[in-house]
């Protein structure tokens, strides 16, 4: 009887680590979440109100994208 009862207690605590830890990641997935939509509600208002900042932002996105492509190309040429 006592190895049962001390078999239940380090499984309920390993239990009771396990989603300990599982919470604090959910929590860190959230805060994640949230700030992102905070930056980019931010990022939408300035861009409304500013040609300069879309037409820059505009550009930036082209040439990381022209850069993703080339990366690719010289990837799958190696291949």
């Amino acid at each position: 009887m006592g190895l049962i009862l001390i078999v239940t207690a380090i499984l309920t605590g390993r239990l009771i680590r396990m989603f300990q830890s599982t919470g604090k990641l959910l929590r860190g997935i959230t805060l994640g979440v949230v700030v992102g939509a905070a930056a980019t509600l931010l990022t939408e208002k300035a861009m409304d109100n500013n040609r300069q900042l879309r037409r820059s932002a505009r550009r930036a996105a082209h040439a990381v994208t022209g850069l993703m492509d080339d990366m690719g190309h010289a990837v799958s040429a190696k291949m």
